[in-house]
């Protein structure tokens, strides 16, 4: 936890709230706040939970060092007289079940070679406003469709951060966490698949949370989200393609996982440069290769359909202009920007918590794609190409939309 003034009582009383056997379970709230309020109200909490015959502590160190990781390790330190073998993982904010141990032990004590097992997120503000519903569709389609394919083929997928079991075994012949990395949870799930570990995805095992509902919180969990996986992919790929522990096809689908990043990247770049090419170099005619691009692009968004329904196109417009600060963020990881190795925590507000919130200019990068989008429209306009004027107009006006979404949602 760092400053959760919204959630840091209610989650340690969640915690202790799983069944489990109480000689065989230790609570933990590492705490890395800065503010005293935020303390004493976690010290407060930890006080009444131990009163009740729990055995909960809060962990604290002196200096804020390694992001979430070293605020974990340093948790784990207080734990090195005792033979703990798995760790369950939650962010402030999420709401376990109680019988999540029960639902997710099972299968690491069925399967020794289980390094991990990851629940389902699900919401609790996902149709609070367009963003959060926009969130809502795209994770959902990453938890039911991703996360759980992968998991069945048992090929790598990443652990999600939060919302899961790990096993010390696996943990720590991985190496533990990596305190110099912003996505931990990735950078350790793929050391320990490269180990010979595998992972289990348990989509009926749902553990609700907040996501950002406002942009300013987005857009920093997205840079984080997006930067921080070409970090990892720099350090290890190598290793991914040298290491004997691991088939072929394992290779391949740890490269896969990444390259999407890649492709998602690839495909906004082409939304950026396609009005050009069309207006000014190549004219649209209806041949078989501008109709296989169109089939190919719409047969891989058809899925978002079953997710997002009569509005898929708002969620789609919604997505792509999001998508050029998400490229952004990768160019800055694969650059190895200052920005890209800090971590900035992502404001979460409670119920009703919105009213305390700090409101962020408008985004310039967002305000110069509306003006070339704006410009595309006119032109293809011009130049008598209707439909793709109206595509760019809609376009532009997202943009502006995204720009000013911090007064909008």
């Amino acid at each position: 936890m760092y400053n959760e003034e919204a959630h840091c009582e209610v989650v340690i009383e969640r915690a202790c709230n799983m069944i489990w056997p109480r000689d065989r379970i230790i609570i933990q709230a590492c705490d890395d706040s800065t503010r005293e309020d935020v303390k004493l109200r976690i010290d407060a909490r930890v006080a009444q939970m131990q009163q009740r015959g729990h055995h909960c502590l809060a962990t604290r160190r002196a200096v804020n060092k390694g992001f979430k990781a070293g605020n974990m390790i340093n948790g784990m330190s207080f734990l090195n007289e005792v033979p703990w073998e798995f760790v369950a993982v939650f962010d402030a904010d999420f709401e376990m079940p109680p019988d999540f141990l029960f639902q997710t032990i099972w299968h690491m004590q069925q399967d020794s070679r289980l390094g991990f097992v990851q629940g389902r997120w699900s919401f609790t503000n996902g149709y609070d406003n367009m963003l959060c519903w926009m969130q809502q569709v795209c994770l959902n389609y990453h938890f039911a469709v991703e996360q759980r394919a992968r998991s069945w083929l048992r090929t790598f997928f990443g652990f999600n951060g939060t919302a899961g079991v790990w096993r010390r075994t696996a943990m720590e012949q991985a190496g533990g966490w990596n305190m110099e990395s912003t996505v931990e949870d990735m950078d350790l799930s793929l050391r320990a698949y490269l180990n010979g570990w595998k992972f289990k995805y348990l989509h009926w095992v749902g553990c609700p949370n907040e996501l950002p509902p406002t942009m300013s919180a987005y857009k920093t969990q997205q840079y984080r989200w997006n930067s921080g996986p070409m970090v990892v992919i720099k350090q290890l790929v190598t290793r991914i393609w040298t290491t004997d522990a691991v088939t072929f096809w394992d290779r391949i689908s740890c490269s896969y996982f990444f390259f999407r990043f890649i492709y998602s990247a690839f495909l906004t770049v082409i939304c950026l440069v396609c009005p050009a090419i069309v207006i000014w170099l190549d004219p649209w005619s209806w041949t078989w290769a501008p109709m296989a691009f169109l089939i190919a692009g719409n047969t891989s968004a058809a899925c978002f359909v079953w997710f997002a329904g009569l509005l898929f196109w708002p969620y789609f417009l919604m997505q792509t202009g999001v998508g050029y600060f998400r490229v952004y963020a990768m160019l800055n990881g694969l650059a190895g920007s200052k920005k890209s190795g800090t971590w900035k925590v992502t404001k979460k507000f409670g119920k009703g918590g919105l009213g305390n919130r700090v409101y962020h200019k408008p985004y310039m990068l967002e305000l110069v794609m509306a003006l070339l989008f704006f410009g595309y429209a006119f032109a293809a306009v011009w130049h008598g190409v209707y439909l793709l004027g109206s595509f760019c107009w809609v376009m532009a006006w997202t943009f502006v939309m995204i720009s000013f979404g911090e007064y909008l949602f």
